[in-house]
Formats: C-alpha cells, structure tokens, sequence
C-alpha cells in the first residue's frame, strides 16, 4: 500500500483530521504543517510509520498525537530529516506507542527540533527507544516528559552518536535498555566530548534502580 497522505516538493498542510491504519506509512512530505490531527496504526517499511519529512522545508506539529505505529527502518512515529535552515518546531504532540529498528518515538537528522510540552511515551526499539538523534540534531526539549520507553539494545530514553541534545524542565522517568544507558546512550566515535545539558529536570525510576549493574548514562 501507498502513503495515506503523500506531498512531492510540495507544502503538505494538516488540521483537525485522522490518519490511520496506511500500510506504506502515514505522511511523507517535504513541507509540513500539521496541526489538530492523529496519526495512528500506520506501518512502513522502510522509515517513518506515522510521518517522514524530507529535506527543503518547515517541519510544524500542533497539538498532534502520533502513536502506534511502525516502521522496520528508522523512526516509528516520525522520521525527520530536514536541512537545518528551516523551522522544526513541535508543540504539544504525543509520541506514544510507536515501535522501529532506531529510533521508536522519532529518529531525527540534522532538522533540529524544538518539543513544546511533548510527551514521549511507550515507545520501543533496537537503538533509542524514544528518540535516536543522528548526526548534529541540534534537539531541544522544553517542559517535556520521556516515560516508560524501552530499547532492546541501548538508550531506553535517547540514544545518539553525534547530537548535544538540551533538555529543559523534563521529565525523564521509567525508561529502559537491554543494553546500556536507560536514560541515554550518548556515545561519538573518534576524539571529542559528548555534551548533555539538563537544566531544572526530573530523572528518576529508570531501569531497575541498582547503580552497581547498570549503566544510566552512557558516554564516549
């Protein structure tokens, strides 16, 4: 099956609509503004099971819940690869339930995203349960909660190999990894520091709550 809804090189604007139950994914468009609106039990495979986002354009979401849905690739409820001169800015959506190889609540390259008051929550996958931030994501989190998201392997919460994600007022709580790094996995190749910067946030209840056989933060 096709994309439920699907915008070539083209401005794709969404309000008060539901968007459910697609076998090709739910949206894929290079321009979005959404806003209103569910994204529910979409599959792909490939990347993106509830939206995928190309490269040229704002990427806008306005009290949007985008849950249960899958995609054997990368990013379960959002794939997001945007050119960082535009706008990302998410407000008051839900990423809930998603499921994919990398990155269950969204895998995010190079858009760098602002969440408004999101929640991120029941989101399972290989690497990055609720988010996978790919090279230079440039991702903030504002007055925003990761909740009971679950990895196979590492970043129950976050995982990422290049980002220097920012997360204010958070909420950061009953995540998982199989692995290492419940909270996140935040781990670069070669030389250089890793950077996470957490101002006036809560972390609490992640893993199993023993400090001597597990690995919270991961860096490298």
């Amino acid at each position: 099956g096709g994309r439920g809804i699907e915008g070539y090189a083209s401005i794709v604007t969404i309000t008060g609509s539901e968007i459910y139950e697609n076998t090709g994914g739910g949206v894929l468009s290079y321009a979005t503004i959404i806003s209103d609106t569910t994204i529910r039990n979409n599959s792909v495979t490939g990347n993106g099971g509830g939206i995928a986002s190309g490269t040229n354009g704002s990427f806008t979401l306005t009290n949007v819940v985008i849950k249960d849905n899958t995609a054997t690739g990368s990013g379960g409820g959002i794939f997001c690869q945007v050119n960082s001169s535009y706008t990302t800015t998410w407000e008051k959506v839900a990423l809930s339930g998603n499921s994919a190889a990398n990155g269950g609540g969204a895998y995010i390259d190079q858009c760098k995203p602002t969440f408004i008051n999101a929640l991120i929550n029941d989101n399972s996958a290989d690497y990055g349960g609720g988010l996978y931030l790919n090279s230079w994501a440039g991702t903030t989190l504002l007055s925003s909660t990761i909740v009971n998201n679950t990895a196979v392997n590492d970043g129950g919460a976050v995982h990422t190999p290049m980002d220097v994600p920012q997360f204010e007022n958070c909420i950061l709580w009953g995540n998982r990894a199989g692995g290492n790094g419940h909270i996140g996995s935040f781990t670069r190749s070669g030389n250089g520091n890793v950077n996470i910067n957490f101002y006036d946030s809560i972390i609490e209840n992640n893993g199993d709550n023993n400090f001597f056989d597990d690995n919270y933060f991961v860096t490298g």
